[in-house]
């Protein structure tokens, strides 16, 4: 238990590096943007002594390291500025959508797992059979589809012509079914291939081969010994997948006028608002590396082998 504190604690340091280096990076190429979100939001009639004066109170004409070294400093605060187009505090305009955005892609990654790995025990299970090849053909084609062009299509069928399911905003169960369709089909082939590689693998060793030859039938082997040690691999990277997934749900968002982050990233980078942008970010930012620690542990405490490889890394 001491190794994986140990362990927990170093990747945390890691990973507070990463966030640092992910917003400095990012600090960097706003800067890079023509003009500033004081010029984009003043009137042309408004003189320059006065644009000049608004971009010292709020610090944009200080060198760009300054900049970052007042952000940084706020935000260990718990203060992430305040948006300079609308006025109202980062913290509070994130939070208001990010409830959003946690319930389309937490939604999407379960329907992935509960559809995805199913349907990868059976192709394994069926290998290079007729549905093997259907079950692994159907899912790499959702995959090779763009999701912005998949989303106006299911949005033409479902929306348009059938008319049975709203396109564009929240207004309650229906209209969460075809932004999580849109992010969820892309996203089943990933896990029903590892799915699908991890139970031919474990097929092939000897406990399953012993529980055979004990007259377990067919079901409860797969069950009870394969399925449960394939899952080990999947388990983990439900977790890695997780800010990838609200990463990939920026633009899904703008197509379907969804009340979460995406919209608001979208708004406020063609804005240059910098303060609200950098906060969403961060908070994607502190997402991805809370779910690669949480992917360990869960992957250490699965997996004996790594339990040792970590207890020999600490060392």
């Amino acid at each position: 238990m001491n190794d994986m504190i140990e362990y927990i604690v170093k990747r945390l340091f890691a990973g507070i590096f990463v966030i640092l280096a992910v917003t400095a990076l990012l600090f960097g190429i706003m800067q890079l943007m023509p003009g500033d979100a004081i010029q984009l939001v003043s009137s042309p009639r408004v003189p320059a002594e006065r644009i000049a004066e608004l971009r010292a109170i709020w610090g944009l004409d200080k060198p760009v390291y300054i900049q970052y070294f007042y952000w940084i400093s706020r935000i260990m605060q718990g203060d992430f500025g305040t948006s300079i187009v609308s006025g109202q505090k980062v913290l509070t305009l994130v939070m208001e959508r990010l409830p959003y955005t946690l319930m389309l892609t937490g939604g999407a990654l379960l329907v992935q797992y509960i559809v995805a790995i199913p349907l990868g025990l059976i192709a394994a299970n069926r290998k290079n059979s007729f549905l093997d090849h259907s079950i692994v053909a159907f899912t790499i084609g959702f995959w090779s589809i763009p999701p912005f062009w998949l989303g106006i299509l299911l949005m033409i069928i479902f929306g348009v012509w059938l008319k049975v399911l709203p396109i564009s905003g929240y207004s309650g169960f229906k209209s969460v079914i075809l932004p999580l369709m849109t992010i969820s089909l892309p996203g089943l082939a990933g896990v029903l291939r590892l799915t699908r590689s991890d139970v031919l693998e474990v097929l092939r060793e000897k406990h399953v081969e012993t529980a055979y030859a004990k007259g377990m039938n067919k079901s409860s082997v797969l069950v009870r010994h394969v399925l449960r040690n394939a899952l080990i691999p999947v388990s983990v990277m439900f977790f890695l997948n997780l800010p990838w997934t609200i990463g990939g749900s920026v633009v899904i968002e703008t197509v379907f006028a969804w009340p979460g982050i995406g919209p608001l990233l979208w708004k406020s980078i063609t804005s240059q608002d910098f303060p609200v942008v950098q906060g969403i970010v961060f908070i994607i930012a502190i997402l991805t590396v809370v779910s690669n620690i949480l992917g360990d542990i869960v992957a250490a405490f699965l997996d004996p082998r790594v339990r040792q490889e970590l207890k020999g890394e600490v060392i």
